[in-house]
């Protein structure tokens, strides 16, 4: 049998950490030679005037109090808008930890107060956060609005149709209304 070569413990530990911030650290010229030049610009994010701003105005013109939401980078715009546009008032913003939590609060609002809260939710995966909070709102046939955001998005749902369909098949067994 051939003798192991035993490597210490600390060493081994030290080497991976020299190696590691030898290929992190650049040296001056490599790091001048990457740099962007001043035709080079990094990309901007602002603009005079955005659709997310023409939406808050749309929002407070359908009388929405309070907007609820998860929020995220698929709808960072509309939320820098409600904010800084609109001066978080007629909409204000309301932070939730989950999209499931902004929908029962607006299903709530709505059963308190009489007046829908709109919700805004990252497309496909927020909606699939929120499905359950979405049934418990539409099982007592209250009125409200979801909104989607996400680049798979671009259409807006403003009323559950309630019958037997492929997508319902709890249409068949609900309670008549």
């Amino acid at each position: 049998m051939a003798a192991k070569s035993k490597m210490e413990r600390r060493k081994f530990l030290k080497g991976g950490m020299l190696a590691g911030a030898a290929a992190i650290a650049q040296p001056k010229a490599v790091m001048a030679q990457q740099s962007p030049s001043a035709s080079e610009e990094a990309e901007v994010l602002i603009t005079d005037s955005c659709g997310s701003d023409y939406m808050v105005d749309v929002i407070k013109s359908l009388g929405f109090e309070y907007v609820c939401a998860n929020p995220g980078s698929s709808f960072r715009g509309m939320q820098e808008s409600i904010i800084n546009y609109g001066g978080n008032r007629n909409p204000e913003f309301i932070t939730n930890c989950h999209e499931e939590s902004s929908v029962a609060m607006a299903h709530g609002y709505f059963k308190i107060e009489g007046k829908p809260m709109a919700v805004l939710a990252h497309g496909t995966v927020g909606l699939q956060h929120a499905s359950m909070a979405i049934y418990n709102a539409w099982w007592p046939a209250t009125t409200w609005t979801p909104r989607s955001a996400g680049p798979q998005s671009g259409t807006t749902v403003s009323r559950i149709v309630r019958g037997s369909s492929a997508t319902s098949r709890n249409g068949t067994i609900s309670r008549p209304r």
